[in-house]
């Protein structure tokens, strides 16, 4: 059987690869990226761009994190702050937080299906109990090839960029994640209307 060239960068086919895309960066704060295992099969996954990225991200994959011995260690680092970037109704807007002088803010982020992430959490304790943070981006999701449930879900690389914007509005180099995410969703919208492609779109996923 003929197998396509495969990335083992950004993990994509080498005809798609991104990887000339990407320009690193440090980001602030630092980005835990959890990637669900059925994230990780997507072709339009953004989670592992989003950490090529920015250098600093951590990537742990998983789908039950409850004993999870890199989580448990960052959550209870005392150099950290640990969040989770969630768009339910009890999150506190980034820009309220009260962040404590002398730690450095630690962002979760769950990269699965919107329909899955009650899930990891119910499985997840340690990170359900982490306060939850929310942001209000400065425009909608440009995730034309995957249905979001509401105008302010974002994708994970999305999210990330805009936090960053947020909270460092100085920093222009972050603008490499949504030029990155944009040509992902050109290519894949040229997929898409090619008359040999007859692709649906994927179900809803949660980022937040």
């Amino acid at each position: 059987m003929n197998h396509r060239p495969f990335c083992l960068g950004c993990r994509r086919a080498q005809k798609v690869c991104q990887c000339a895309d990407v320009r690193p960066f440090e980001a602030d704060p630092v980005f835990v990226i959890l990637m669900h295992p059925v994230e990780r099969r997507m072709k339009t996954g953004t989670g592992r761009l989003a950490h090529l990225c920015v250098s600093n991200s951590i990537l742990i994959e998983g789908a039950n994190f409850a004993n999870h011995p890199r989580v448990s260690e960052l959550i209870s680092d005392p150099r950290y702050f640990p969040v989770l970037l969630h768009a339910g109704a009890e999150a506190t807007s980034l820009q309220n937080l009260d962040l404590p002088k002398d730690r450095r803010l630690l962002i979760f982020i769950i990269d699965t299906k919107w329909s899955m992430v009650k899930t990891v959490l119910n499985q997840s304790p340690n990170l359900k109990a982490l306060p939850k943070v929310c942001l209000v981006p400065s425009r909608p999701s440009g995730f034309h090839t995957r249905r979001q449930p509401k105008p302010n879900y974002l994708s994970s690389i999305e999210a990330i960029h805009h936090v960053v914007e947020q909270l460092s509005p100085g920093r222009p180099e972050h603008a490499v994640l949504l030029e990155v995410f944009d040509k992902m969703v050109e290519r894949q919208l040229g997929f898409q209307s090619h008359p040999t492609h007859r692709h649906r779109f994927a179900k809803p996923r949660k980022t937040l």
